[in-house]
């Protein structure tokens, strides 16, 4: 098999099990997180893990993660969610996250689609794409409702399917000003 699976995990290893399970995917099938695998559940270290330790797993840098890396910069301060996550990680497992996490994409650009953890800037060409838009960060939000009157993905042209994780946008609302 050769299908893709991609989803936002948010530290919810067993749902992302069952997940997987359910869609009859083995550690053969190329399994894809569009980012955002850590906070909000019980097990970001296992969820990590999975894509750390499986060849055929791989994820994009979602915003949470890239948070992780601001803070561990000292350029923000942690929130709760985040230092619930670094305390489920040893100090030097943590460590190790932080450096999987600087050599995760941003975007991948696959045969059959545009995969991305947040939004596009319409009209732009991929590689001057900026970083907070594609990583779906508050300032790339605000920035993007600033230069458009309508979501990106109401504006985007694809030459092919564009596969977005952050947000479910089924409901599309007109952004306001």
């Amino acid at each position: 098999m050769n299908r893709p699976f991609m989803n936002n995990i948010y530290g919810c290893y067993r749902e992302l099990a069952a997940l997987i399970e359910k869609a009859g995917l083995s550690l053969r099938d190329r399994i894809i997180s569009l980012g955002d695998m850590l906070d909000r559940g019980p097990d970001s270290k296992p969820a990590t893990d999975f894509f750390i330790k499986n060849e055929q797993a791989c994820s994009l840098l979602g915003n949470h993660e890239h948070k992780h890396l601001l803070c561990h910069q000292g350029i923000v301060p942690p929130s709760t969610a985040q230092e619930i996550t670094r305390q489920e990680f040893s100090r030097t497992g943590y460590e190790g996250l932080i450096q999987w996490l600087r050599k995760l994409p941003v975007y991948m650009d696959t045969e059959p689609a545009l995969l991305i953890h947040g939004f596009l800037e319409p009209g732009v060409p991929l590689d001057r794409q900026k970083k907070q838009v594609l990583l779906g960060t508050r300032n790339g939000e605000q920035y993007l409702k600033k230069q458009y009157n309508k979501p990106w993905y109401d504006l985007c042209d694809p030459e092919k399917p564009i596969i977005a994780g952050h947000r479910d946008i089924s409901q599309k609302r007109v952004f306001k000003k």
